[in-house]
Order: structure tokens, then sequence, then C-alpha cells
């Protein structure tokens, strides 16, 4: 609740609610503190949202409705304050969980179309644990199935489930000495192929295609030339640099707004995305001169008027 807000409710709860009704096991309910646990959990999150809300008005409207509901059902959400929004087809949470199972991934989908031998083969251990691996599992991506923001992290909270599902199918053959050799040669090459894919991923990666903003070292040279200046962020918003101005930072998004800047009377310090260097330096004209740039961006400092 402090870290992640009500979605961690939900993460935990729906599989344990999918347990409850499957093996019509509500008695269960009884057996659990619900005066001291309810109690407990208030005292040590409400606080929090309390004073959350009394030093930032509006946080509330925006942590619950906003990152719980919007960021989900609203493709494309802008509102985010701290990161950026991840549109994705709904649905798309299902293909993300292949690749975060890797390299079990393969073992999983084969077990799928062999119901009757999976039956058998979790009827050796107990089946109200096997049901609630399973669904615990499964949970994230139901959750997230309809979702139009999403990130493969999101599938991370299923991976403790899954992986005790796959080790109680394996272990009890590889004992048996069954299919030894095929599933040790299925895992060398699942890794083999997650490795050599990591290997092509990163010979290609660069800060861009990170998503690392290099913008520290810029932001010290631009309080370094023009100390009492605003700092503005063009064409969009930049997060390390509102960090690293400690949120004192404006970001533009439009022309106009680029162009209103340089009418304003006082020293502006502008903080561009090469690819849009020319578009702005087109909008501010001759009195903003490039200083120093990096692979990303590039300052342009306004002269004393």
């Amino acid at each position: 609740m402090l870290a992640k807000g009500p979605t961690a409710v939900v993460l935990t709860g729906l599989p344990i609610v999918y347990w409850l009704a499957i093996g019509n096991r509500w008695r269960v309910l009884r057996h659990l503190p619900w005066r001291t646990g309810l109690l407990l959990g208030i005292c040590l999150t409400l606080p929090w949202y309390i004073a959350a809300e009394i030093q930032t008005p509006g946080f509330l409207r925006y942590f619950i409705v906003g990152e719980h509901i919007e960021r989900f059902l609203v493709s494309g959400w802008q509102g985010d304050l701290y990161g950026s929004g991840h549109s994705q087809p709904k649905g798309t949470i299902w293909l993300f969980a292949l690749s975060v199972f890797l390299p079990w991934t393969g073992f999983a989908v084969a077990q799928v179309f062999r119901p009757k031998q999976l039956l058998v083969d979790l009827s050796q251990f107990h089946p109200a644990t096997n049901m609630y691996l399973l669904l615990w599992t499964v949970g994230p991506m139901l959750l997230f199935t309809p979702a139009a923001n999403i990130l493969p992290a999101y599938v991370l909270p299923a991976v403790p489930a899954f992986s005790c599902l796959v080790a109680m199918l394996i272990v009890p053959r590889i004992k048996a000495g069954s299919r030894l050799m095929g599933y040790g040669f299925a895992g060398a090459v699942s890794v083999a192929l997650l490795f050599f894919a990591s290997l092509a991923l990163l010979s290609r990666a660069s800060p861009e295609t990170l998503g690392v903003t290099v913008t520290n070292p810029l932001i010290q040279e631009a309080r370094r030339i023009a100390p009492r200046a605003t700092i503005s962020l063009y064409p969009k918003r930049i997060h390390s640099a509102e960090f690293y101005t400690g949120g004192k930072s404006s970001f533009l998004t439009t022309p106009d707004q680029l162009a209103a800047l340089a009418l304003s009377p006082k020293q502006d310090v502008v903080l561009v995305k090469n690819s849009s260097l020319e578009e702005a330096k087109s909008i501010l004209g001759k009195n903003f001169t490039l200083h120093s740039a990096n692979d990303q961006y590039t300052i342009l400092l306004e002269a004393w008027r």
C-alpha cells in the first residue's frame, strides 16, 4: 500500500478470491485476523496518505484514480507526473509473460497441450497448493489484460509461483530419470537463445534506445554559465532534468510556447532534444546561441538584453 497503492491489494487478493471460489473455501476467511489485521494495516498506511494529501493537494485523486484506473484503461494516458505512459494493445501482457518466463516458456506452453498429464503430474502434490500457485501465476495477466499502459515488469509478481510450478513438474521426472536428456537439452537451448538475444540487444544499445537521459552534465553546465537563468526543456518533458533541477525547470511542448519564451524579458536556458534543434533555433532566433551539447541534448543560451 505504501509503495504501489491499491494495486498491491488487487495483485494479492485476486488469486486468493479465485482460489476460495473454485474450491468453495470461503470458510477459511473466518480464520483470518480481520480486526487486528485491518487495524494494523490502516495504522501503517493511512497516516502517510493523509500527510501526502496535505502536503500536495490532489495527491489522492492523482494516485488512486490516475495511477490505478486511468493509467490502465486510458490508452496513451498523459497524466503521469513521474514517468510516461506505455501504450500497448490490450492483452499484450500475455506476450510479455512469454518473454519474462524465459527460459521455461517453451516448457510451460507444452503443458497447455497435455492437460490430462498435467493434472496427473500435479496430483502428486497438495491439490489446493497447486491450484493456488496456478491462480497466482495467471493473476497478474488476468488483471492487466484490459490495461492499455503496461510494462513487462508487471508480470514479475507471477514469477515466484511460476517457478514453484515448474520445479514441481520437472523435479519428479528428473528423479525418475524420465526425459532427463530432453529437459537438459531444452534448458540449454533456451538459455543459449536468451544469452545471444541479450547480446544482440546490448550491441545495439545506446542512451536513446535504453531510454536513459544524460542531462545532469548539461544541467550543471547551464547553472555554471547562467546561475539565475530559468531552465526550460523542449519539445517534451525530460524527467531526469526535472530531478536535477529540483523541480524548478519548466517544459515546453509546442512551438508557440517556445516562441513565447523568446519574448520574455529575462535570460533563459533551453535544453533542446537534438532532433528538434533546428526547429528550436529557427523559432528562438539569433538571440539564442548554442553553448554545449551531448549525444541527445543541446543547450541554447539566451544573451543578456
